[in-house]
């Protein structure tokens, strides 16, 4: 079995078992099996020395009991007994085992975290964790997450994969993103990577059919050479997008006392991510801005940008960010300008940011949108709309889906504004066009798909966009 085939079980495990399932509610193991009860379609066995039912399911005193095979177990007891435990999933002949257990090496307790990884290595399970939140797979259902689902919303199916070191991450993200109406494939938290490393799953998740794009949010890994290696593979596939904490002294600092983990020079990772093809993000909202645009649009065949506002104030900050970003302003061709100032009022701007002006209608967006599909200067569109004006109208949305539909360049859409702007930036999100309140957000979104074009230039070609 190849390592990616052996982490199979714990995206799409056919049956499981919740160890230390608690008849309290409140406590990790019975919000654990609740949620796998809920959520996941094959058998979910509770195991329970003390109990004789959980939540109504006959419980077992150890996984030996249970009938069948176990192809994962989620453990969620004590420290000190999680090798017990792991010795009698071997036994059983469990492939995957989650343990959401903490008190390792995290507290300083390294040699039972050393004897986990020598019996995960030697007899088995793989293993997930040690000290994580879990995993949680939309499609599958699995759903192990250790807080209830009337505390942290879950996120609708999507194609965006999301691997976090840290759970207090991971389970903020996770409520931020389902708000937000933003779909995922998977998540997992992995805590101190006692087996199963960040590479690894990275590279699995790129393989995954439900999945375009893999984020991670990481702290520090143990093997730079392999991490190199299989990230290299990964983003052949699919985009990786990295958020990378403890970029300081502090921050490395912390990164030790939090997950274990040698966070290392930032440098390093810096030169390590170029090298393997990964797309660097700054910030948390930048991470999902990104996979957002590189989940639904194509990729940019260079990195010159043309701004269409009715705004020129904004159109100025989105040209302040397009120069920041390392990216260009697109020089219209001549063509392009006659076929504008056939179209345009005498004061409209015909440059770039192409301002339109105030008292732009719909009619206007269109034509600037089809110059730009067909100017070969134009490699990707960033399109502001104020819908504040008197101008405009919702046929702006349909102008804009209409490009997008093409499927020839990518476009994003900004628009600051409340209720009743907000509402048209959800219908553009839901129809596959990224939409953002602000311009600096927009580039900085735009820059990924430049980015992951130069990286890998047959993508488009592979998931059927054309060229």
């Amino acid at each position: 079995m190849t390592s990616l085939e052996s982490l199979t079980p714990f995206f799409r495990p056919r049956s499981c078992a919740v160890i230390g399932a608690s008849r309290k509610k409140g406590k990790v193991g019975n919000t654990i099996f609740a949620n796998m009860l809920r959520s996941f379609k094959g058998p979910v066995y509770p195991v329970n020395p003390n109990a004789r039912r959980v939540l109504g399911s006959k419980a077992y005193a150890s996984v030996l009991d249970i009938p069948g095979e176990v192809d994962l177990a989620v453990i969620a007891v004590p420290a000190r007994i999680v090798p017990e435990v792991m010795r009698e999933c071997a036994e059983k002949g469990v492939r995957g085992a989650v343990i959401i257990s903490s008190g390792f090496a995290e507290t300083g307790n390294r040699a039972l975290e050393e004897e986990v990884r020598r019996i995960a290595r030697t007899t088995g399970p793989r293993v997930v964790g040690v000290n994580c939140l879990g995993i949680l797979d939309t499609h599958s259902g699995v759903d192990m997450l250790f807080m209830p689902e009337e505390k942290i919303e879950r996120p609708k199916k999507g194609d965006i994969a999301f691997i976090s070191q840290s759970g207090a991450v991971g389970s903020t993200v996770l409520d931020m993103i389902a708000e937000q109406g933003i779909g995922i494939s998977s998540f997992v938290s992995y805590g101190n990577a006692t087996d199963v490393q960040d590479y690894e799953r990275a590279e699995y998740l790129a393989v995954d059919p439900e999945t375009k794009v893999v984020c991670a949010y990481m702290e520090g890994t143990k093997d730079g050479k392999m991490f190199l290696e299989h990230l290299k593979k990964a983003t052949r596939i699919n985009p990786v997008i990295v958020l990378k904490a403890g970029r300081t002294e502090a921050g490395r600092k912390a990164a030790a006392s939090h997950t274990a983990s040698m966070a290392g020079s930032d440098r390093v990772y810096d030169a390590a991510f170029r090298e393997a093809g990964v797309i660097r993000a700054q910030d948390l909202q930048e991470l999902f801005d990104m996979a957002r645009v590189l989940s639904k649009q194509p990729l940019a065949k260079g990195d010159r940008i043309l701004i269409v506002t009715n705004g020129g104030g904004f159109g100025v900050l989105a040209a302040d960010e397009v120069e920041r970003a390392g990216l260009k302003l697109a020089v219209l061709s001549k063509k392009s300008m006659r076929k504008l100032e056939k179209v345009l009022p005498e004061y409209a701007n015909i440059s770039n940011p192409l301002d339109l002006v105030g008292d732009a209608g719909p009619e206007r967006y269109r034509a600037a949108l089809e110059v730009a599909l067909e100017d070969d200067n134009v490699d990707a569109v960033l399109c502001i709309g104020l819908f504040q004006t008197v101008s405009i109208t919702p046929t702006v949305v349909d102008h804009v889906l209409w490009f997008s539909r093409k499927k020839k360049k990518p476009v994003v859409f900004c628009a600051a504004g409340s209720d009743y702007t907000r509402k048209h930036l959800k219908k553009l999100e839901d129809k596959g066009v990224p939409a953002f309140s602000f311009p600096e957000r927009a580039v900085r979104a735009l820059k990924a798909l430049v980015e992951y074009g130069r990286i890998n230039p047959e993508f488009d070609r592979i998931r059927g966009f054309k060229k």
